[in-house]
């Protein structure tokens, strides 16, 4: 009855009424849509830039587990040339010695 007497009051039919409200809802749920779209496009954008980043983290990883297997390896092969340097002066010192009897 109210919806009837608004119609009336502003000189409008109640099927112009009815088809105005109906359209304004029409509009309001397709930006409904349209935001739900956006989001579940912006959700798919997140889970690949989510997935992105743990691939970036794991190669992260693997570099620095092979940086480190590297530095190991580098550690290893410098202790054995020092060692091999110590001998050499060692032996050269020696043979000094033994030229200056």
């Amino acid at each position: 009855k109210r919806f009837v007497k608004v119609c009336k009051a502003s000189g409008r039919s109640t099927l112009q009424m009815v088809s105005q409200t109906v359209l304004r809802l029409l509009d309001e749920i397709n930006d409904v849509r349209s935001c739900i779209l956006r989001l579940a496009v912006d959700d798919r954008k997140q889970h690949q830039y989510i997935e992105c980043l743990e691939k970036s983290i794991h190669e992260a990883h693997h570099q620095l587990s092979v940086s480190q297997d590297l530095q190991a390896k580098a550690g290893e092969e410098i202790r054995k040339l020092e060692g091999q340097l110590l001998r050499e002066r060692l032996n050269k010192g020696s043979f000094h010695h033994a030229d200056d009897r």
